[in-house]
């Protein structure tokens, strides 16, 4: 999936980080644990942890609603094909070899779309927000 590759998991672990005081900032590393922040440092650092985290989560359900309505309109097209044509497996088969080829950062979401298709589940049903 093309995506942030942030896990809930990875959000909790962000709003949970200990204090930054060695952590990389660029190229520098911030070591001095003696340095004196200004009053509210720390809660505008929790509200920009926090908006990152959710920002990356809303993007990451962007980009997975996206790619489900895309493996919706390449199995409708490839179905379409099937019947008005009479294309075969072999045919089928080729047409995925092909798109693997063009798009090998795609395979890891072959299940995903071969699932659906199998289910004949709707794009409505694919693009429901699971929470």
């Amino acid at each position: 999936m093309a995506s942030f590759g942030v896990s809930r998991a990875t959000i909790y672990r962000a709003l949970n980080a200990p204090d930054l005081a060695a952590t990389p900032v660029g190229r520098l590393l911030v070591t001095d644990p003696d340095l004196a922040l200004p009053a509210g440092y720390a809660t505008l650092l929790e509200d920009l942890k926090r908006d990152v985290a959710a920002t990356r989560w809303r993007a990451q359900q962007v980009v997975n609603t996206e790619l489900v309505a895309l493996y919706w309109r390449l199995g409708r097209a490839i179905l379409d094909r099937q019947k008005a044509e009479g294309w075969g497996t072999r045919v089928i088969d080729r047409l995925a070899a092909d798109l693997r080829a063009a798009f090998p950062e795609m395979r890891e979401h072959d299940w995903y779309a071969a699932t659906a298709l199998e289910h004949g589940w709707s794009r409505n049903v694919l693009t429901h927000p699971v929470t």
